[in-house]
Parts: C-alpha cells; structure tokens; sequence
C-alpha cells in the first residue's frame, strides 16, 4: 500500500500467510490501510470491499482424482474459478482489472474466458509469463475487466503478448 494505491485487501485459504501478512503490514506501519481475509475465492470477503485491481494465483491444475486434494494446487472441475469470476464483478469498481496467474501446463484461457463472460467480465488479453531473463516460466496472466465500463466495452480477441516489456 506504501505509495502504490490508498487502500489494500489481501486475501489467503491458508490462515498462515495471513497471519505473515498482518505481521508485516504491522512492521511497516500500514495496517490501518490494509484488511486482511482468510478467505477461499472471495467466499469471506464483505460485500463492502470494492476493488479497482485484483491479482491472484488461484490452483494451477484441473483436480478430478480423490488423491487431488491440495487446494491450492488443484482445482476439482474449475470449481474455485467459476465461484470467483461468478462473484468478483460484486467486488469491483467499473473498469477495474483482474489478473489471474495461470499454469500454462495446467490450464486453456479461452475455458477460463468463458467463466469470465459468464460472470459478467470481459476477457481483456493473456499475456506469457516470463522470468527475469526474458524467457518463459509456464505461467500466462489472464486479464479481463470488470463493471459497467466492461459490460459496455466491444470484446475483444485475445490479445497475446510473449514480451515482458510494459504495454
């Protein structure tokens, strides 16, 4: 939050990486700026937060199997994914921006743009992740937007960039 927006919600299943979060916004004296949530998708987040960007990194893979049970890393049948994109529109400000983290090797954006338009957002670009040399790293960012400004707004296809390099 230190200069880079007024206000953030971070958000984890794992009461841990929460319980680190507040810690650290404690030490660097931002915790009136920042809410904090244990949370799966945005199953505990209030109604009241309104966001203008979300980033996340949901599970990468497809779960099916009994032995898939990590739920962060497997995803039985999409399920997290659809209850986020059926409920984010609900979070955000218009035209605010979601960007999700996904495993090239464990999942196809266009199953995910649907999920997207079906939730009411629109699928904005899916841009290849990359290491800090430039080369890939197997994950992709799917971006889409979110609000009235997203429901007005001429879809587009897919805008894919290889390229870290901003814009």
């Amino acid at each position: 939050a230190a200069g880079w927006c007024e206000t953030l919600a971070l958000a984890d299943v794992d009461a841990r990486a929460i319980a680190t979060a507040r810690r650290t916004t404690r030490l660097n004296g931002i915790e009136d700026r920042v809410s904090t949530y244990v949370s799966n998708a945005l199953d505990q987040i209030p109604e009241r937060e309104r966001s203008d960007l979300v980033v996340a990194t949901p599970p990468h893979f497809l779960g099916g199997a009994s032995g898939d049970a990590d739920i962060q890393v497997y995803d039985r049948d999409w399920s997290m994914h659809r209850r986020f994109y059926a409920t984010v529109g609900e979070h955000m400000r218009p035209g605010g921006l979601v960007v999700m983290a996904e495993n090239v090797a464990g999942s196809d954006p266009h199953e995910f743009a649907e999920m997207i338009r079906a939730g009411g957002g629109r699928p904005v670009a899916v841009h290849a992740g990359t290491d800090v040399r430039g080369e890939p790293n197997g994950l992709y960012y799917q971006v889409s937007e979110w609000g009235a400004q997203a429901a007005r707004a001429p879809e587009r296809r897919f805008a894919t960039s290889t390229s870290s390099s901003p814009g």
